[in-house]
């Protein structure tokens, strides 16, 4: 455990995090939307593991550039955020990607508003929203949203014991 602790330690201090984000902030504008939030080892995603501020940087200057609508977008500055512990910001933009419609059997903001419930230290209504997505199991997202939810519901009770 000690090695993988000094391991990382030192991964993460070997990365300049400000050289990085300008390196992608010339290159990663001209990609598409798909090469840019929905490919691992491109985009945001290269930030995001060791740089997280940057990363939510990037992202936000990549829909200022593009104009970007995707919801996906803004809903990756809100884990983002989370992750950082910035969850005011992070509550912000997830509420941003709440859906007026949702007709496709996946329960999108439903998993939002757990999420959201998590960041609220929100017990209640985190095991609601579970308990709605896992009543929605004909799409396997909702299946996959609930067992992620799951988990923040775990550490909420571990924390609140």
């Amino acid at each position: 455990m000690l090695w993988l602790f000094l391991t990382t330690q030192l991964n993460a201090t070997t990365v300049d995090c400000q050289q990085l984000y300008q390196q992608h902030l010339e290159t990663d504008m001209k990609l598409s939307y798909q090469q840019f939030d929905q490919t691992e080892g491109q985009g945001f995603r290269v930030l995001s593991k060791q740089c997280k501020n940057e990363a939510v940087q990037l992202v936000k200057e990549y829909i200022k550039a593009n104009n970007s609508q995707e919801d996906s977008l803004r809903w990756h500055i809100a884990q983002l955020l989370g992750e950082l512990g910035n969850f005011d910001e992070a509550i912000q933009y997830a509420q941003s990607t709440i859906r007026t419609e949702e007709n496709d059997g996946f329960n999108w903001n439903d998993y939002v508003l757990g999420y959201i419930a998590y960041w609220q230290n929100d017990i209640k209504t985190l095991q609601k929203q579970i308990e709605t997505l896992e009543s929605a199991s004909a799409h396997f997202g909702n299946v996959m949203n609930a067992n992620l939810l799951k988990t923040f519901l775990e550490e909420l009770r571990s924390d609140n014991c």
